[in-house]
């Protein structure tokens, strides 16, 4: 009688959507970012360390300034939510309080020639932002989450968003740019999936029993 055990092993594995929360500061350098300002009227634009917005002797002929950041060069943003974001410029007061807004581009440009960039007319991503006077060198934030949003979506390509001013008085902002040496950057907060893999094992015996008969047989010679 021999005995012989049977092992069967059963793996079972998990995944776990694990949802996390994580932040990415984009600095404007020059490499993944453009800007310039321009005249509205005049169609005149810059690209040097200051960016403005507003107007000037001329309230008839205002500026605005555009800034674009390379979204593409961060992988881990694609298809997340998007918390919270926030544009953050250093700001040069003309005197006065203003209001301003931004909107979004809605094709490429170049910040080399004196074209203005086109931009959505039906709406604002931000309604009338109110900076004070005699804000000398101080860092200003725009919440611009639903446009990074559908950016992040592919709702819309990444052209970039133009600031402009409300208010028609003779007075301009300056802001800085991505060549002055503190310049713009947008801080990200957003919310990613990923997955988590688990094991585990389990195992049972099976014993079984098998029987070995042996028969013999007996021949019996007649005598010679």
């Amino acid at each position: 009688r021999n005995k012989f055990l049977i092992l069967s092993m059963v793996i079972l594995i998990l995944i776990i959507p694990v949802v996390f929360s994580d932040v990415v500061v984009i600095n404007a350098n020059g490499t993944n970012s453009k800007d310039k300002r321009c005249s509205t009227n005049t169609q005149s634009c810059a690209d040097d360390i200051y960016l403005v917005v507003g107007h000037g002797v001329s309230i008839g002929n205002p500026s605005s300034s555009y800034i674009y950041l390379n979204l593409l060069l961060y992988p881990e943003l694609t298809n997340v939510d998007i918390e919270e974001a926030k544009l953050s410029i250093q700001t040069w007061d003309g005197g006065l309080n203003h209001y301003f807004n931004v909107t979004r581009i809605t094709a490429d440009w170049s910040e080399t020639d004196n074209t203005l960039p086109s931009v959505i007319t039906t709406h604002n991503y931000v309604e009338n932002v109110y900076l004070l006077s005699g804000t000398e060198g101080c860092w200003t934030n725009f919440t611009i989450t639903n446009l990074v949003q559908e950016w992040v979506n592919g709702t819309y390509l990444n052209h970039g968003l133009r600031i402009n001013k409300t208010t028609s008085s003779s007075s301009q902002y300056i802001l800085s740019s991505e060549d002055y040496y503190l310049p713009p950057y947008v801080t990200l907060i957003y919310i990613a999936t990923t997955t988590s893999t688990t094991s585990s094992t389990s195992s049972t015996s099976t014993s079984s029993t098998t029987e070995t008969t042996t028969s013999s047989t007996s021949t019996t010679l007649p005598p010679t």
